[in-house]
């Protein structure tokens, strides 16, 4: 699933939950990639095989964003840097949430890309996240819509 926003309303937040430290995006992102996975059963009925969606799981979260500015992208790392090594030492989920969606997950923080050269004007990055929950289950909900029409 993908989706794009409209960068006019509140930034997107990490919530450390080890600190209780709440860290802003310079801006919001720009878009927001998830994959999932269906929890299906098959089984054959008189009038043929039938197939039943049971649960859909959000797995990955990919999100891709502009920082603005070279001290905005490396402020960003570092809130990245710091919220991920508390992770690692207490073992537990953050928060990720995009309030302009209504979108908010648990989540364990993977990797943050970032790079610039001499022509970088909006010194772009990119996150993946591994989801835990999903808290507003608006994200599930669309992506058990999305496999029910396929």
């Amino acid at each position: 699933m993908t989706t794009s926003f409209d960068n006019e309303y509140s930034v997107a937040t990490l919530t450390d939950t080890v600190s209780q430290v709440t860290y802003e995006f310079p801006f919001n992102v720009n878009s927001l990639n998830w994959s999932y996975q269906m929890n299906t059963q098959s089984f054959s009925t008189i009038g043929g095989r039938v197939t039943q969606l049971l649960s859909v799981k959000i797995s990955t979260l990919n999100v891709q964003g502009e920082a603005g500015s070279r001290q905005k992208l490396l402020t960003l790392y570092k809130n990245f840097k710091t919220v991920q090594d508390n992770q690692n030492t207490s073992k537990k989920s953050m928060i990720f949430s995009v309030p302009s969606q209504g979108l908010s997950w648990n989540v364990f923080l993977e990797v943050m890309q970032i790079a610039w050269d001499y022509t970088t004007l909006v010194y772009p990055y990119s996150i993946a996240f591994e989801v835990d929950q999903d808290l507003s289950q608006t994200a599930t909900s669309l992506s058990a819509t999305d496999a029910l029409n396929r």
